[in-house]
């Protein structure tokens, strides 16, 4: 008997955690976002007390222009395939077999979403993978000292 009660509470018990654990996923993401930022913010502080030279921000890799066309390629993928599938449906009503054209719908603004997004990086940044442009502030160099 203690078996079926445990089986019966776990049930409830699998949501809840699930949404619990994507919570908690998420918040430390973002707290280890903020604590490399805070470190490197540190660093720039402290090289400039030293009077050293301020070492460059990093540019945005390109790899999140790739992570953004392959997000885009999936997604309208699978909006590709839950439209096929809601089209080949063979249901008796004219009403069924038309739940699978929301999730079709979503995944393929998403996909088309990330696909510009990915678009529109490239050309927002020029050709050169990121970086900024030459005359921006994140590429200042200080003066070096005047020779003795």
């Amino acid at each position: 008997m203690p078996i079926v009660y445990l089986a019966t509470n776990a049930v409830f018990l699998i949501p809840i955690v699930a949404i619990i654990g994507s919570f908690a996923v998420v918040i430390a993401a973002v707290f280890f976002k903020h604590r490399q930022n805070q470190l490197r913010h540190q660093e720039r502080i402290k090289a400039m007390e030293l009077g050293m030279a301020i070492p460059p921000e990093p540019a945005e890799p390109a790899r999140r222009r790739r992570a953004l066309l392959i997000a885009g390629i999936l997604l309208l993928s699978l909006s590709t395939a839950f439209g096929l599938l809601s089209l080949l449906d063979v249901a008796p009503t004219e009403h069924e077999g038309r739940e699978l054209l929301f999730p079709c719908i979503i995944f393929g603004c998403l996909g088309v979403g990330f696909l510009l997004s990915h678009f529109f990086t490239q050309t927002l940044n020029g050709q050169n993978g990121g970086s900024p442009p030459p005359g921006s502030i994140t590429s200042y160099k200080p003066p070096s000292p005047p020779p003795s």
